[in-house]
């Protein structure tokens, strides 16, 4: 069998009301070389269901009925892979239509990056465009990787070797990093490995429907304990107590922000708002990625099952 370009990986937990956008987005792409491995973590809600109504050769779905979190699904797309390059995505966000030509094509002409990533859109609540955040094209040095300005995790494509290489830490081999399995990735790995990141935005982010306190809470410490094992190799103990004190500000933030209800404005504080004609252009691709029927089998509807939830 021939091997695609590119393998998509999207692992999913209770995501029934946002799967079949995404997988849309996929089918949507410029490039159609590829395969999507949909990896399920023990739904309950009928995502399962959408996933395996899909009747498309490209598309293979794993599921075990077991619930063994993000690190442990995402190590498990790296081994299904087919294709020598891997793209990460989260099962409630989209991709733009070309995502995946502009990627291959980067990792193509740079045979020597191991993983990039892009900007990305930012949607509201109700799915709209509402802002962008472009990656950063500032060098990438200890200090920047360490305060979180690396890459950008759902954006990212990479060589499915590095990924098998470098795995990411599995909830049932301690220690483990909730919320930042992709921080703690990118720091034990920088200095052995090249990361690139494309300015432009190529994802669809739905940011404001997946924030939540508790999940930042869980991020916050375990970014602060990466920060720690490898900032003392990296910036030493000074440089580490200084993280900390900005991890710690950063925190008590955005605790008086849900406090107040302003967790948005303090999101928005990261994106800059689009143009009127930049919103009329991002909201013409997203309209036509939804308009897509998926092929699913005589009588079932991937998409009316989504839409009805």
């Amino acid at each position: 069998m021939t091997r695609p370009a590119v393998t998509v990986g999207i692992p999913f937990y209770n995501a029934g009301s946002t799967l079949a956008d995404a997988v849309r987005s996929v089918l949507a792409q410029t490039l159609d070389d590829w395969e999507l491995v949909l990896v399920d973590d023990g739904s309950t809600d009928g995502g399962i269901e959408v996933a395996r109504s899909l009747r498309d050769s490209r598309v293979r779905v794993v599921s075990d009925g077991r619930n063994r979190g993000l690190s442990a699904r995402l190590n498990q797309i790296a081994e299904f892979a087919r294709s020598k390059l891997l793209a990460r995505m989260d099962a409630d966000d989209l991709m733009h239509s070309d995502r995946l030509a502009v990627q291959v094509e980067y990792l193509d002409r740079n045979p020597k990056v191991d993983v990039v990533g892009t900007g990305m859109y930012i949607l509201d609540g109700d799915g709209r465009p509402v802002a962008k955040r472009p990656a950063s094209t500032a060098p990438l040095t200890a200090r920047s990787v360490l305060t979180g300005a690396c890459l950008m995790h759902a954006t990212v494509m990479g060589r499915t070797d590095w990924f098998r290489q470098n795995p990411y830490y599995d909830p049932a081999c301690p220690p483990v990093y909730p919320e930042a399995e992709d921080f703690e990735l990118w720091c034990r790995t920088f200095g052995a490995s090249r990361f690139a990141r494309i300015p432009d935005p190529y994802y669809y982010c739905n940011e404001h429907a997946s924030f939540s306190m508790s999940k930042y809470a869980r991020a916050s410490r375990s970014v602060a304990r990466a920060q720690w094992r490898y900032g003392l190799r990296l910036i030493g103990f000074l440089g580490c107590c200084v993280l900390s004190a900005r991890q710690a500000a950063k925190f008590l933030a955005h605790t008086c922000a849900a406090g107040l209800r302003l967790q948005g404005r303090m999101i928005a504080r990261r994106s800059i708002a689009l143009t009127p004609s930049e919103a009329e252009k991002v909201a013409a691709d997203l309209a036509r990625i939804r308009s897509i029927v998926l092929p699913t089998s005589p009588g079932e509807s991937a998409g009316e099952r989504a839409g009805a939830r």
